[in-house]
């Protein structure tokens, strides 16, 4: 029963921490929604190039945070186990 109890516990942690990342994820998208939005609305090329430049470099962070959510070796978002955790990186393109 002990345990189940602490296996329970670890669950719990690995969801937490994953909830945590999948907000900040979120919070990540929507600000890459609004250099979307900035961008198609300009028709200068140098406002197109930093925006394209700040989307990738808030892909980067998203992957990052993808991968570091984990506890216990435990990663819903990257694989679940990340000992054999297969490469499931987010692939955001411009």
């Amino acid at each position: 029963l002990a345990s189940q109890l602490d296996q329970m516990g670890l669950s719990i942690k690995v969801l937490e921490q994953t909830g945590k990342a999948i907000e900040a994820i979120q919070k990540l998208a929507e600000s890459a929604m609004g250099i979307i939005r900035s961008a198609s609305a300009s028709t200068d090329n140098m406002i197109r190039s930093q925006a394209r430049l700040s989307f990738q470099e808030i892909k980067i962070q998203i992957n990052n945070l993808a991968q570091d959510a984990n506890f216990a070796g435990k990663n819903l978002l990257n694989g679940g186990d990340t000992a054999n955790a297969y490469n499931s990186v987010f692939d955001l393109r411009v």
